[in-house]
C-alpha cells in the first residue's frame, strides 16, 4: 500500500512539472500610440510624431521642420518611407542633405525611445541595397553637374537640336545655385542711366583716370596685358565725362558703367599676392569674356522665365537701377529669381526642350578614345548601378568647386595659412568635393588658381550658412568688432573683408541693420526696420539681436546670440552710427575710405517710433567659393598642361579657374555661370 502511495505521488509530482513547463510565458504588451522626437537639423529642430501600432511603426509626420525645402525634398519623401517599410533606422542619407537626413533619423529614433521600442534592433536592422545590372546609355552630350552652369549648358545645348543627357550627384538639381543669392553684375548701361553718380563714386572714376601704369603697386610689368584694359576705362571715363559736361555728381549725373570698368574691377579684386611672393590675376580674356556677355546673358535667362529684368524697366529693390552686392566693388548687381524659384523653373525648361536628367547618379572617370578624344563618361548610382554613357560629340563639365572639401582646399592654399584649416565651415551645398577637377586632371587636363579659395565674411558662425542673419547693401553695411567700432572697409574685396573680421576675437564680427534706403542718395536717412517674421524668428532662434532704441539693442546684445554675447553700451553704438552719418554726409569716410558711402542711420526718428528699430547680427567668415579649377580658353574648351584644347571636352562655372584669380568679385559668380554656362553647351554641341 506504501508503495502505492509514492508512486501516486510521483506520477503527480511529474505531472505538476509538467505543466509547470509547458505553461505560457508572459508575453511583453504590444506598444501602440503617438510619440513625439526632436533632433538637431541643418536649420533648426526637426520634430516627428510616429505613430505606432502594435510595435511597429506606421506612420511618421513632421511637426516642426525649418530645413530648407528645395534642398530636403528628397530626404523628407524617402527617409520616413524606408523606416516604415523596412522597421529600420539604418537607413541611407540622402545625398546633398546628409545632416537633415541624420536629423530625421535621430529624431525618429528619439520618439521611439519615448515609445518604448527596441531603438537598437531597428538600428541594426540593416538594409541590404542591391544594384541594378550595369547600363550603358547613348546621347550626343554629356552635361555632369545639375547647377546653374550646367543647366544653362544642357538647354543651350539641346537648342541647337542634339541629345543632351544630364547626370547630378545630389538628390535634387542647383548645387551652389540653389543655396545661392539672387545678385548678378552685368554693364547696364540703360540702368545706369537711371541712377545718380554719387560725389564718392565720381571721386573714385577721378582716381582712375590718375592711375600711372608705371605704378609698381598695379602689377602691370608683371601682367602687361591688362594695361590696355586700363587705357580702355579711361578713354570710356572721359567720353563719359564729355557727353554729361556741365551735370554735377549727386544732382544730375547719371550713373556710369563700362565693360572695361568692369574688367578692370576684376583685375583689382582678383589681383592678389600668394605666401612665396608671387602673384596671379585674371585671365584677361575669360575677363572680358564675361563682362562682354553678362548682359545678353542676363536676357537670356528672362526668356527662360527667370524674372530678369534689366535696362529702363528694371526695379531693384525700393528704387530703379542697380544694387551692390557684398565685395561687388560698384553698383552694377541685377536681381532675379530666387534659388527656390530659379533651379525648378530650369528644370522645367530643360525637361521641356528634351534634356534627359538623372538625379543621385555621380560621374567617377572621363572615358576617352585612342586619338585623345574625351567619347563619354563613367558613373554610378545611389544604388551602386555602374552606368557607362557614350557620347558623339563630348562632355561638358559642370561639377562646382570643392569648397565642401575643406581638406582638399587646405591641401593647395597657398594664401589663408592658419586662418583656414581642414574643418573650416563652408557655406556651400555637401556635394561640392571637388569631383570634376579631380576627373580631368586624370587625363591630363591643367589647373589654374587652386592655391585660393575664397571666403565669405559674413556667414553664420555656427553652421557656415549665409543664413541667420541680415543686412543691407554694402554700400550701406556697417561691420562693427566687440567693442562697437568700424574696423574695416565694407565696400572692400571679400578677402579683404575675411582677413579683417578674422583678426578679431574669434573671428567673430557684428553687421548693424536699420533697413534699406535710396543708394544714389546719400541725403536719404534710414528709418529703421520693423519686426516682422522673418526677424522675430532670427531674435527667437538665437541668432540676431534688435532693439527699438539703442538702449534696447545694447541691452538685448548682453544675450547670447550664435554663441556670443559681446555686451555692447549704447554710448559705444550711439558714437559708431553717428560718426558713420557724418561720412555720409560729407561722403567722406575719415577712417576707412570707403568708395561708395550711404546710408545714414536716422537715429531721432527710429528712437521716437516703437514700431521699427535695429538689427545686429554676428557674422563669422566661412569657405564660399574656391577659385580655381581646369583651365579652359573662351569658348571653354579644357586645356591640356601643354596649352592644347582636350577634344570633346568644355567646363563651365566654379569647376574652371583663370577667371577670378586670387578674389571673385560678390556678384560675379552667378554672372560667371550662366555667361560661360551657356558658351559651353553651344559648342559642346557644335562639337567644335
Amino acid at each position: 500500500m506504501k508503495k502505492l502511495i509514492s508512486l501516486l505521488i510521483c506520477i503527480s509530482m511529474i505531472t505538476l512539472l509538467f505543466v509547470g513547463c509547458t505553461k505560457e510565458q508572459p508575453v511583453a504588451a504590444l506598444i501602440n500610440g503617438s510619440f513625439e522626437g526632436t533632433a538637431a537639423g541643418m536649420q533648426g529642430p526637426v520634430t516627428v510624431n510616429i505613430t505606432v501600432e502594435d510595435s511597429k511603426i506606421t506612420d511618421i509626420e513632421f511637426l516642426q521642420n525649418s530645413e530648407t525645402p528645395h534642398v530636403v525634398k528628397v530626404a523628407v519623401e524617402r527617409i520616413p518611407a524606408q523606416i516604415i517599410e523596412n522597421q529600420s533606422l539604418a537607413i541611407e542619407t540622402v545625398t546633398g542633405a546628409t545632416l537633415t537626413s541624420f536629423a530625421i533619423i535621430n529624431a525618429v529614433a528619439n520618439a521611439a525611445k519615448e515609445a518604448g521600442l527596441d531603438v537598437s534592433a531597428l538600428k541594426n536592422n540593416k538594409i541590404a541595397v542591391t544594384p541594378k545590372d550595369p547600363q550603358t546609355w547613348d546621347t550626343d552630350v554629356l552635361v555632369m553637374g545639375g547647377g546653374g552652369a550646367g543647366l544653362a549648358a544642357a538647354i543651350s545645348a539641346v537648342e541647337q537640336g542634339v541629345k543632351v543627357t544630364l547626370i547630378e550627384k545630389g538628390s535634387v538639381l542647383g548645387g551652389n545655385t540653389l543655396l545661392a543669392g539672387a545678385a548678378y553684375n552685368a554693364v547696364d548701361v540703360d540702368a545706369q542711366s537711371n541712377m545718380i553718380l554719387s560725389r564718392a563714386q565720381k571721386d573714385t572714376l577721378d582716381s582712375y583716370i590718375a592711375l600711372d601704369p608705371a605704378d609698381p603697386k598695379l602689377k602691370l610689368d608683371t601682367f602687361p596685358e591688362w594695361a590696355e584694359v586700363l587705357k580702355e576705362l579711361k578713354s570710356d571715363i572721359n567720353n563719359f565725362y564729355s557727353a554729361n559736361s556741365g551735370k554735377k555728381a549727386g544732382a544730375d549725373m547719371p550713373g556710369f558703367d563700362s565693360s572695361a570698368l568692369h574688367m578692370w574691377h576684376m583685375y583689382t579684386g582678383g589681383l592678389r599676392e600668394l605666401q612665396n611672393g608671387s602673384w596671379i590675376a585674371p585671365e584677361v580674356h575669360l575677363a572680358r569674356q564675361l563682362a562682354t556677355q553678362s548682359l545678353e546673358a542676363f536676357a537670356w535667362m528672362g526668356e527662360n522665365g527667370l524674372e530678369a529684368s534689366y535696362g529702363k524697366d528694371a526695379q531693384y529693390g525700393s528704387a530703379p537701377g542697380l544694387g551692390t552686392v557684398l565685395g561687388a566693388m560698384w553698383p552694377r548687381t541685377h536681381s532675379f529669381m530666387a534659388g527656390a524659384q530659379r533651379i525648378p523653373q530650369l528644370e522645367k525648361v530643360a525637361l521641356e526642350k528634351g534634356v534627359v536628367i538623372y538625379t543621385e547618379t555621380e560621374g567617377t572617370e572621363l572615358i576617352v578614345d585612342a586619338t585623345g578624344k574625351v567619347v563619354g563618361a563613367k558613373a554610378v548610382q545611389i544604388d551602386g548601378t555602374q552606368i557607362t554613357i557614350n557620347t558623339t560629340k563630348g562632355v561638358v563639365i559642370a561639377t562646382g568647386g570643392y569648397s565642401a572639401n575643406p581638406a582638399m582646399v587646405k591641401s593647395y592654399d597657398s594664401y589663408w595659412g592658419d586662418d583656414l584649416t581642414d574643418r573650416t565651415l563652408s557655406t556651400n551645398m555637401g556635394t561640392n568635393k571637388g569631383d570634376g577637377i579631380v576627373m580631368s586632371q586624370a587625363i591630363g587636363a591643367d589647373v589654374k588658381g587652386m592655391e585660393v579659395a575664397q571666403m565669405m565674411p559674413s556667414s553664420s558662425p555656427v553652421k557656415g550658412t549665409m543664413t541667420d542673419g541680415i543686412w543691407a547693401d554694402a554700400a550701406e553695411q556697417i561691420w562693427i568688432d566687440g567693442s562697437g567700432n568700424r574696423f574695416v572697409n565694407e565696400y572692400a574685396e571679400r578677402d579683404v573683408l575675411a582677413k579683417a573680421s578674422l583678426k578679431l576675437d574669434n573671428g567673430i564680427f557684428y553687421i548693424v541693420y536699420a533697413g534699406r534706403g535710396d543708394i544714389g542718395n546719400p541725403d536719404q536717412k534710414i528709418k529703421g526696420t520693423k519686426y516682422d517674421e522673418r526677424i522675430a524668428a532670427m531674435v527667437e532662434g538665437g541668432h540676431v539681436w534688435y532693439g527699438s532704441t539703442l538702449a534696447e539693442l545694447a541691452e538685448a546684445s548682453k544675450k547670447s546670440a550664435a554663441g556670443v554675447a559681446p555686451g555692447f553700451t549704447e554710448e559705444q553704438l550711439r558714437s559708431t552710427l553717428e560718426k558713420y552719418n557724418s561720412y555720409v554726409a560729407n561722403q567722406k569716410d575719415l577712417d576707412f575710405d570707403k568708395e561708395v558711402i550711404a546710408g545714414a542711420i536716422d537715429l531721432e526718428y527710429i528712437e521716437s517710433h516703437d514700431d521699427v528699430g535695429i538689427v545686429i547680427s554676428p557674422r563669422k567668415a566661412s569657405l564660399h567659393h574656391t577659385m580655381g579649377g581646369v583651365v579652359i580658353d573662351e569658348e571653354c574648351h579644357v586645356l591640356n598642361k601643354d596649352g592644347n584644347i582636350i577634344p570633346g571636352l568644355w567646363a563651365a562655372g566654379e569647376v574652371t579657374g583663370g577667371i577670378h584669380a586670387g578674389n571673385r568679385l560678390g556678384g560675379n559668380a552667378i554672372t560667371d555661370i550662366f555667361v560661360f554656362g551657356r558658351i559651353a553647351g553651344l559648342k559642346a554641341a557644335s562639337g567644335k
